[in-house]
């Protein structure tokens, strides 16, 4: 049960790991590319994509991490999966913090110096969510040896 867990929450890191670089390559530099006319509409469809995308993985991420130190786990674990916590803790307070702030003011006025802030921000998300992914792989490993 604990290694089906522990699958359920590298699926759901990798693909926050995976939005997290495309939001850091691809979406956000893209603002700088749309005209001021349409901006605004571009930044709605983007709000709306976001949120179907990060909500949904958000709350089973918390949800499998949750259950996990319900699971009896090895001692060997404990050190790599708070790690893995602290990684998380890390990407979840940097959305909530500065990304979700940022986007807010982004919406008001279509600054290039927010979009740079955007981008200098995410690398939090990229570089945690790596982080965390590399973490919950070596604990597959030390649990499968």
């Amino acid at each position: 049960m604990v290694f089906l867990l522990l699958i359920l929450i590298l699926c759901t890191s990798v693909f926050l790991t995976g939005a997290s670089v495309l939001f850091q390559f691809v979406l956000y530099p893209l603002f700088h590319k749309v005209s001021a006319f349409d901006i605004e509409c571009y930044f709605k469809k983007y709000q709306i994509q976001t949120m179907r995308i990060m909500v949904p993985l958000f709350v089973l991420d918390v949800l499998f991490t949750v259950l996990l130190p319900f699971m009896p786990l090895r001692p060997n674990l404990s050190s790599p999966l708070l790690l893995s916590f602290v990684m998380m803790a890390f990407a979840y307070f940097n959305f909530l913090l500065l990304q979700v702030p940022l986007n807010l003011q982004f919406k008001e006025s279509q600054n290039p110096v927010i979009i740079n802030k955007m981008i200098k921000y995410n690398w939090i998300s990229v570089i945690s969510c790596s982080i965390r992914v590399a973490l919950i792989v070596l604990i597959l490993l030390r649990l499968h040896s």
